[in-house]
């Protein structure tokens, strides 16, 4: 009789979403998934922190545009076999990865770690366009849910019709 793990891929460019994908990595495994950690940068540096095991890591520094659609597409075939694929939202090559994953028709979803909703310096803007590629949104903040999360400030994200995690909740869908 085969049976089947269910993989979760968590692909983490920030250090901050890497502390609590780490967490999550270790729930998981004790609950029977298979995990695969992909980071760079700063995020590759907390999971080694952590003791997490990375099953890819990758290195955005002096990449070309054409280079970095490259790496998220070999990501994103490296992620095929997963349930489900989730992301942070800060970084531009997060748009790349949800690109390549919506091509492959992979199943993933964005998580927005920030207690925030608004964080300057083009961080909003980004996990804007990542939220809007992405099927849906894990907040680890429940009250952002239900609250205006702004790409620039006083520009508030259209939530409408996406779905969205709380971690109260299993599941909502604003529909």
């Amino acid at each position: 009789m085969a049976v089947s793990i269910s993989t979760i891929a968590l692909i983490a460019c920030h250090g901050g979403p890497a502390d609590h994908f780490a967490t999550y990595a270790e729930a998981l495994i004790k609950q029977g998934y298979n995990v695969e950690i992909h980071a760079s940068g700063p995020a590759l540096e907390k999971f080694k922190q952590c003791g997490t095991n990375i099953a890819y890591r990758f290195d955005l520094d002096d990449k070309s545009p054409e280079e970095q659609d490259k790496l998220a597409e070999r990501i994103a075939n490296s992620c095929s076999r997963a349930s489900i694929v989730i992301t942070d939202v800060g970084h531009d090559f997060d748009v790349k990865i949800h690109e390549a994953l919506k091509e492959k028709k992979i199943t993933h979803f964005a998580y927005y770690d920030n207690p925030e909703n608004f964080v300057p310096g083009g961080y909003s803007s980004t996990a804007a366009k990542v939220m809007k590629l992405a099927q849906g949104v894990f907040f680890a903040n429940a009250h952002l849910a239900k609250d205006k999360i702004c790409s620039e400030l006083g520009k508030e994200i259209d939530l409408t019709g996406w779905n969205w995690v709380l971690p109260s909740e299993s599941s909502r869908s604003s529909s």
